[in-house]
């Protein structure tokens, strides 16, 4: 798989991700990768929508989605990722956590490092709860 990386550095994102990286394919399955910076911080709205700002603007971004939908999905898997360490408690939490907010077949350490985001509309998963809601953005 071909990348090409943007560092945030000097950016208005530089204090909550570190990089983007874009896949080299504007296919369906084509999507770029938004590393976050640790420790994480609290999820913001407005972060969220600037950090979408700074990906759509690149000319790696080969998509069809809106900025909200790209926004939302960033904001999301922020809250997440905050919402982690009350889901494990115990392990019934730890299980609600693995199997509805980041999906049992999801292998990654963290929703946000990285969040992976889907260039187009067409490749989100039309059977799953939260991209049935970005479908609608």
């Amino acid at each position: 798989m071909t990348l090409i990386t943007y560092d945030a550095v000097n950016s208005n994102v530089e204090s909550v991700i570190e990089r983007v990286d874009f896949q080299v394919a504007s296919g369906v399955s084509g999507q770029a990768f938004v590393y976050f910076r640790q420790p994480y911080t609290v999820a913001s709205v407005d972060k969220s929508h600037e950090i979408a700002q700074f990906i759509i603007n690149k000319p790696e971004w080969k998509g069809d989605r809106s900025i909200e939908s790209i926004s939302a999905e960033i904001y999301i898997h922020w809250v997440a990722e905050n919402m982690r360490p009350y889901f494990m408690t115990n392990p019934i939490n730890e299980a609600v956590w693995k199997s509805f907010v980041i999906g049992i077949t999801d292998d990654r350490p963290s929703p946000i490092y990285p969040t992976h985001l889907g260039y187009n509309y067409a490749g989100l998963n039309k059977s799953h709860p939260m991209d049935q809601f970005l479908l609608t953005l």
